[in-house]
């Protein structure tokens, strides 16, 4: 997998930090750390001076608009590693403000630099919130300029963004980017059911397959090819709807291509991941998942009325309250909806039950009472036909 998943566990890890920091003071700042604002070099860095170059106070950077000083934890810097020593850092908060606009205005500020390396954005997702995180490394001669935004609700409750300027020489700064991109594996690394054509010529790189949930068969698949991405992304859209696949949802942006798949019970989502720094090859990352009925029920119990033929109990559950006695039955089939409705209208009728029934946009409804119980019958079509009984008897 690409080094950019390293950096979101590492994001991972920032956000349930994060989570408590209202419960907890910031860990002091070592010596070798910026003063909680530092505009310019903080006065607790290491005194030792390039020996070469601009002095990192006097390499000019312009502020993005609206922007506040802003006191940032010491694990901050260390987590996403941020350069601290040789160099000058400024933090900044910004609201209603986005990683992406924030990186991208830097992009156009400091068009005369050359950039050394584009992290990609990256989000995460956590049970605290979603943390997003990037930057861009610049030079120029002996310089270099380095811009970090981090946002997400673990961050100022999600209001905004919190971003750093670090200037200094290039050995100090850029330095810290070099390291050898990921190639990709000559061969399978992992091996699987592989439900739709693979690319060809591509690498399974990992692989992963849910079934713990008998109503969902749910597959993962990550390849690498060292196609380009626009190339693969037209190639998938191509071979699937030639296949009955219908093309629900695209998009693209700078980074990747997403591409969403149906047919029937079938659902799939493909993700093209263009090549980058980090990794010398484009990423296809594959979900699959698949709906159905088991073959056999999954729970049992009563059943107050005559099952609908070759139908599956799914849930059961039995509530007694004050001597009234409740049953909840959900059961699938893959017949027809309204052929279940009519079965299930013409059983009750059959059996003495007062009927009142009526349908909507492909859902029926089925209310009948005998003596002191009464049913209530939800029917409605999706991966399959689900049949929901509710029986209430005194």
């Amino acid at each position: 997998m690409r080094a950019l998943k390293l950096v979101s566990v590492l994001i991972l890890i920032l956000v349930v930090v994060l989570a408590g920091c209202s419960q907890s003071q910031a860990p002091a700042r070592p010596t070798a750390q910026p003063t909680a604002k530092p505009t310019t070099p903080p006065t607790t860095k290491p005194t030792s001076t390039p020996s070469s170059g601009t002095s990192p106070s006097a390499i000019n950077v312009p502020v993005y608009g609206n922007s506040k000083m802003y006191s940032a934890p010491t694990f901050y810097y260390q987590i996403l590693g941020i350069p601290t020593e040789g160099v000058s850092v400024e933090v900044y908060y910004v609201e209603n403000a986005k990683v992406k606009d924030i990186l991208n205005w830097y992009k156009e500020k400091l068009s005369d630099y050359e950039i050394v390396q584009d992290m990609a954005v990256a989000t995460v997702s956590t049970p605290q919130g979603s943390a997003e995180w990037g930057g861009i490394l610049f030079k120029k001669g002996d310089e270099a300029v380095g811009i970090w935004a981090i946002s997400g609700t673990a961050v100022e409750g999600g209001k905004g963004t919190v971003y750093y300027i670090v200037k200094g020489p290039v050995d100090k700064l850029a330095g810290s980017a070099e390291y050898e991109a990921e190639q990709l594996p000559s061969s399978d690394q992992a091996s699987g059911e592989e439900p739709i054509k693979r690319y060809p010529g591509a690498v399974m790189i990992n692989y992963y397959k849910d079934t713990s949930n008998p109503l969902k068969l749910s597959i993962g698949i990550d390849y690498g090819t060292k196609d380009d991405a626009a190339k693969v992304a037209e190639w998938y859209k191509q071979e699937l709807q030639a296949n009955g696949w219908a093309l629900e949802e695209e998009s693209a942006d700078d980074t990747a291509y997403s591409l969403t798949f149906g047919k029937d019970s079938e659902y799939l989502d493909i993700v093209i991941i263009k090549s980058t720094e980090t990794t010398a090859y484009t990423e296809i990352d594959l979900s699959y998942t698949k709906k159905g009925l088991p073959s056999q029920d999954i729970v049992s119990g009563e059943e107050p009325i005559k099952r609908y033929p070759g139908a599956v109990m799914i849930e059961h559950s039995i509530t007694t309250y004050g001597g009234a006695k409740m049953i909840a039955i959900s059961y699938g089939t893959n017949d027809d909806a309204k052929n279940v409705f009519s079965w299930y209208e013409g059983e009750l009728k059959s059996s003495g039950w007062q009927v009142m029934s009526g349908s909507s946009g492909g859902e029926f409804t089925i209310y009948a009472s005998k003596g002191g119980a009464v049913i209530e019958l939800e029917i409605s079509k999706n991966a399959y036909t689900e049949i929901h009984l509710a029986y209430t008897a005194q």
